[in-house]
């Protein structure tokens, strides 16, 4: 959207549209703003294939006698091959496990550490915590044998050691 976007309107004109749009899907999802926010700015900067993307495009096109045309024909693939670079790199964290979907389906695992991947709608990456202990408390009131009722406290406390049996494997992994 803000690849679009800022070949209509000026880069800065973007950023101030899509940085609140940003920021309030991040809000309402409970994620970091940061990776949101930066998305907008590589978004915002690949004002490559119109005249009016950027200020100095228009220098450009009158001092050196361009037309609209060749900004669409050089920046359009520059600004597609950008996108594609930008969407392809995952940065997978020590403490989390990458899974690789491939249209809907699971593809493979990535381990810690920069990666690679298709642009999205062909892959995305699903990001799992596999480090983290997670607990599972319950209290349950248990019959006995000789028919008193006992209230039974129970803790689970467990890792993700797969994660691909984490999300695929199970009803609900929570």
């Amino acid at each position: 959207m803000m690849g679009i976007l800022t070949n209509i309107v000026t880069n800065n004109a973007a950023a101030l549209i899509g940085t609140p749009i940003a920021i309030g899907i991040a809000q309402r999802l409970g994620l970091p703003l940061e990776p949101f926010v930066l998305a907008v700015l590589f978004g915002a900067n690949l004002s490559y294939a119109t005249p009016m993307a950027y200020q100095t495009h228009m220098l450009l096109m009158n001092a050196a006698g361009y037309k609209f045309g060749d900004f669409v024909r050089v920046g359009l693939p520059l600004a597609i091959g950008l996108w594609l670079i930008f969407s392809s790199f995952v940065l997978i964290t020590e403490q989390e496990r990458g899974v690789v979907l491939r249209f809907g389906k699971f593809s493979r695992t990535m381990d810690p550490g920069p990666s690679f991947k298709l642009p999205w709608p062909i892959e995305s990456v699903y990001k799992v915590n596999a480090t983290q202990i997670k607990s599972y408390p319950e209290s349950v009131p248990v019959l006995t044998r000789d028919e008193n009722i006992v209230q039974v406290d129970i803790n689970v406390q467990y890792r993700i050691s797969d994660a691909r049996l984490y999300l695929f494997g199970t009803r609900n992994g929570d």
